[in-house]
């Protein structure tokens, strides 16, 4: 449902003219099989595989970006304008307490 409604309002972005490619079923089942094919990649790879070619234009990556992450997929953008996660250092728990 997730991918559904991202790509719905990709498409709804299209078709207001925010966007100039309007994003279609075969891009969301294309993002469906490679987290099918490529499960360690996880959503963000498989996005960042989706929207590859538009990472090289900041402004149209800063706005799928934000898009991405209204419907829960951490994307970001990091260097070079690729679609990124930035995560805290891992630090271990302290022994649970009865």
């Amino acid at each position: 449902q997730k991918v559904a409604d991202l790509f719905a309002e990709l498409r709804s972005l299209a078709d207001a003219g925010s966007l100039g490619y309007p994003y279609s079923t075969r891009e969301a089942v294309a993002l469906v099989k490679h987290i099918q094919a490529f499960p360690h990649d996880g959503v963000l790879g498989a996005a960042a595989n989706i929207f590859a070619f538009d990472a090289h234009q900041p402004a149209l990556a800063a706005q799928l970006a934000s898009v991405l992450r209204r419907h829960g997929i951490p994307a970001g953008l990091g260097s070079g304008a690729q679609f990124a996660v930035r995560l805290a250092e891992e630090k271990p728990l302290p022994p649970a307490e009865p």
